[in-house]
């Protein structure tokens, strides 16, 4: 059944190296039933509705998936995909034009102009040699024992995948990726930022030399000429299923990692209580691993009142499963508790929609005069200011 349908794609998507194209490409193509997006705020989305992770889908809907792409991706999870139609990748970019578009995604995404470090300072605060911290730290048990963070080490894990693309190559290189799983035609480039950025006066000797590791994995892309898909690193494929096999005994449960990753990630942001409260109205899949989470965490949810943060959780929730009236009344409350919080007076607006589209006008101006750099706010004050136009 496998070899009838092609291979099933799972890949790392390191930021800002065009995995946003590449997924957006592929989903409008394939339907987000045969995709799934590994991340914290993705899976966040998904507890958050009640629909269940990858490990707790039944057979049938995981037979489904073929294109898996991440941030956060496990082999936990991968190797919950057919291993026997796998084909594993990741995406390098040039270490300097890699800098560079994260710090322009700071300046976008930034909320006060004055809190923005110069290029200078960006550079010296990031981590060394992002790319290849985020593939070890991904791919590092493919290869036993795991390589050190190095140049030799990266080699080793590297060829293990099916494919390493290359970001300069992406037109060809993600069409012809596409297209084993029938998403045809050249991607669409999204996120591209078009300003320049003030370098003070570093080099691009200066930069790679910070990051010597995926300097030299980029060399090697280059050496390649990477105009078509494979693997510069790799002189064979690697066995999925005999590799799933000899992994065994290290593997995590991966219901248990997947979810109190995710669950952390929403106590961290402030979701939790919102999961908590809608989980309560509904035959939740995930209810007795959130059990488990709060007792072997020791917490205790209704030791105290829910903040602002906590009640704008609920509203995304009820945004995003299509509860909007419920979401409104919520958020105009807290936007008279909080005429000033930024992310109420944001998903009022979402909220209110073309429902009432000049109070959401007003609501997402709101938002853009307290934090005016935000690209969502900027995004969804558009979308409204052409529903305005329109109607």
């Amino acid at each position: 059944m496998s070899e009838e349908r092609g291979p099933v794609l799972a890949g790392l998507h390191i930021p800002k190296t065009g995995g946003t194209t590449l997924r957006h490409h592929v989903e409008t193509r394939l339907g987000k039933s045969e995709c799934y997006a590994s991340s914290h705020l993705h899976a966040s989305r998904r507890v958050l509705r009640g629909d269940p992770l990858l490990p707790l889908y039944k057979r049938k809907r995981l037979h489904a998936v073929r294109f898996y792409l991440g941030h956060a991706p496990r082999l936990e999870e991968i190797f919950l995909l057919d291993c026997t139609a796998l084909r594993v990748f990741t995406m390098l970019r040039d270490p300097v034009d890699h800098l560079v578009s994260r710090y322009k995604h700071t300046l976008r995404h930034s909320n006060d102009a004055s809190e923005i470090p110069s290029f200078a300072t960006f550079v010296a605060e990031a981590p060394a040699d992002q790319m290849a911290r985020k593939i070890r730290s991904t791919f590092g048990r493919l290869v036993d024992p795991v390589p050190p963070l190095s140049e030799a080490g990266l080699h080793t894990i590297l060829a293990k995948l099916d494919y390493v693309l290359w970001t300069d190559s992406l037109d060809h290189q993600v069409a012809e990726l596409c297209s084993l799983v029938g998403a045809e035609g050249v991607p669409e480039r999204r996120r591209i930022y078009r300003d320049d950025v003030d370098l003070d006066g570093m080099t691009r000797a200066d930069i790679e030399a910070l990051s010597p590791i995926d300097t030299a994995l980029a060399s090697a892309m280059r050496e390649r000429g990477a105009s078509r898909i494979g693997n510069p690193f790799a002189s064979e494929r690697t066995d999925w299923a005999a590799a799933r096999k000899q992994l065994a005994p290290q593997m995590q449960d991966p219901i248990r990692e997947v979810y109190f990753a995710v669950f952390d990630y929403m106590r961290a942001n402030h979701m939790l209580h919102a999961y908590s409260l809608s989980a309560e109205a509904r035959d939740d899949p995930a209810s007795l691993i959130f059990a488990r989470y709060v007792a072997e965490r020791n917490i205790d949810l209704s030791a105290r009142q829910p903040t602002i943060r906590d009640q704008v959780g609920l509203a995304v929730f009820l945004i995003d499963t299509k509860r909007g009236t419920e979401a409104t009344a919520l958020l105009r409350g807290l936007a008279e508790e909080a005429p000033d919080d930024f992310l109420v007076q944001f998903n009022l607006a979402r909220a209110l929609g073309r429902r009432e589209l000049s109070t959401a006008l007003a609501a997402c101006k709101r938002a853009l005069a307290l934090y005016p750099t935000n690209q969502n706010a900027r995004d969804l004050l558009s979308r409204l200011a052409g529903d305005d136009q329109l109607g």
